[in-house]
Order: C-alpha cells, then sequence, then structure tokens
C-alpha cells in the first residue's frame, strides 16, 4: 500500500514535471518574437536575424518572419542573406508583403552591387535591382519610395554604362598611343642602325681609296 502511494506521488511529480516544461517551452516561443524586436531596438540585429530565421522554420505559414529576418540582415549590412529572405517572403500569399519584399530586396540587391568592382557583376545586381522595384511599383504604384528607387537605378545603371563606355574609349586611345610610341621606336632604331651601317660603308670606301694612291711596291703615296 505504502509502494503503491509512494509511486502513485513520483507519477504526479513526473506529470508535474512535464507540464512545467511544456509551459515553459511554450511561454520561451511566446516570448521569441518580442525578444527579436527587442534585439532589433537594440541594434543587435545578428541575433534578431537568428531569432527570425529560427521562427521561420518553425512557423514557415507565416512569411513575415522570413520578412523580419531579412529586415535584420539588411542593417547588419548581410546583403547577401537579406536577397535570400527577402526573396522567400515575396512568395507570400500577401500582396502588402510580396510588395514589401520586392522593394527591400531591390535595396539589398543595389547595396550589393555598390561594393563590387567588376563592371559585369556590379551591372548585373543593378539589373536586378531595377526588376525588384519594377516589381514592387507594379504591385502598388502609390508606392513612393519605390518608384523613386525604381528611377535612381534606372539612372545610375545608364552613368554606369557611360563610365564604362569612357573607359574603355580611354583605353584603346591608350593602347594605340602605345603601339604608336612603340612604332616610333623600332623605327627611329632601324633609322639609327641604318645611319651607323651607312657611315661604315662610307669608311671603308674611304680606307679602300686611301690604299689606291699609294705604290703597291713601297707603299707610299704617289
Amino acid at each position: 500500500m505504502y509502494l503503491e502511494k509512494t509511486l502513485s506521488q513520483k507519477s504526479c511529480k513526473i506529470q508535474m514535471c512535464l507540464m512545467v516544461g511544456i509551459l515553459l517551452t511554450v511561454v520561451l516561443c511566446a516570448d521569441s518574437p518580442r525578444k527579436a524586436a527587442d534585439y532589433m531596438k537594440l541594434g543587435q540585429y545578428d541575433d534578431a536575424m537568428r531569432v527570425y530565421a529560427d521562427l521561420a522554420t518553425r512557423k514557415p505559414d507565416d512569411s513575415r518572419y522570413l520578412y523580419n529576418a531579412g529586415v535584420a540582415a539588411y542593417k547588419a549590412q548581410k546583403f547577401q542573406e537579406a536577397q535570400e529572405y527577402f526573396d522567400a517572403s515575396s512568395l507570400s500569399s500577401d500582396l502588402g508583403l510580396q510588395q514589401q519584399s520586392f522593394y527591400n530586396r531591390g535595396n539589398a540587391l543595389y547595396k550589393s552591387g555598390e561594393s563590387e568592382a567588376e563592371f559585369e557583376k556590379k551591372t548585373q545586381l543593378w539589373k536586378e535591382a531595377l526588376d525588384q522595384f519594377d516589381h514592387a511599383v507594379k504591385l502598388n504604384d502609390t508606392d513612393k519610395l519605390a518608384t523613386e528607387n525604381l528611377q535612381f537605378v534606372k539612372t545610375q545603371l545608364e552613368n554606369l554604362q557611360e563610365q564604362e563606355q569612357e573607359n574603355q574609349s580611354n583605353e584603346d586611345d591608350k593602347q594605340d598611343q602605345d603601339k604608336q610610341d612603340q612604332d616610333k621606336q623600332d623605327q627611329d632604331k632601324q633609322n639609327q642602325h641604318k645611319q651607323n651601317q651607312d657611315k661604315q660603308d662610307q669608311d671603308k670606301q674611304a680606307d679602300s681609296s686611301e690604299c689606291s694612291n699609294q705604290d703597291p711596291a713601297t707603299g707610299e703615296d704617289r
């Protein structure tokens, strides 16, 4: 009887512990979005991105967590990660979230292009940014920022193309000038070589003339 009572008490304790554990888990999960928001306020964007990404994994039907992870990544200047999160959140059935995802992915792509030194890669990133802003404007043509960014990136791309053409033209001019300089140097060398050869020939002719004016027997001048 005592044994049954003891086992019953232990069983109750175990059940209570399990309930407490479940309760704590629920509370922690409920606090995660608030914790992420706190990280954002404190400027701890990497931590906020980590929490939002974890929430997105646990709640795949809620694209807001993917979007918020993208915002945190952008503020942390992790533009590649931001592009990926915004790309995922743009698949949401919420048109408003879609529109904001396109807009912010455009911003992330533009920022990535800013730090890219290679012309081809920079152009590709900015063209993708242009496409994202275009999608954002089509979903909401009253979005002034999206419209302004669309025009801004268009202008930047045009300037980039003009600068590249100017650089290419300067490079071609430089190559032409280098070739002309090299040709002139080669010609000068040829002329100098010819002058040296002509002088040597003249010296030989002078020596031959002196010999012809001497007596073959005595070697004296006649």
